[in-house]
């Protein structure tokens, strides 16, 4: 079973980039993915279906990542900043 999720223009030029990147060799962590444009200038990705995904998590918006990175800085779990 597969998925099939719909691409913005900007999300289809980074999921190129590392694709090409890596032509193919696997990756750790990241999962194989197929990338086709339909002729109408539609952008889709096909990848395996896994029991769970990212997918429900809500999207984190600027701020909360500032504030999410912030939060690991002081935990320690991140280097600082330069």
């Amino acid at each position: 079973m597969h998925l099939l999720k719909g691409l913005r223009e900007d999300e289809a030029a980074g999921a190129r980039i590392v694709h090409d990147t890596f032509a193919g060799a696997p990756v750790p962590h990241v999962t194989r993915y197929e990338l086709v444009d339909t002729p109408a200038g539609k952008h889709f990705m096909i990848m395996p279906k896994f029991t769970t995904s990212l997918e429900p998590l809500p999207y984190l918006d600027p701020d909360g990542v500032a504030a999410l990175w912030a939060q690991m800085e002081e935990a320690g779990a991140l280097p600082t900043r330069m």
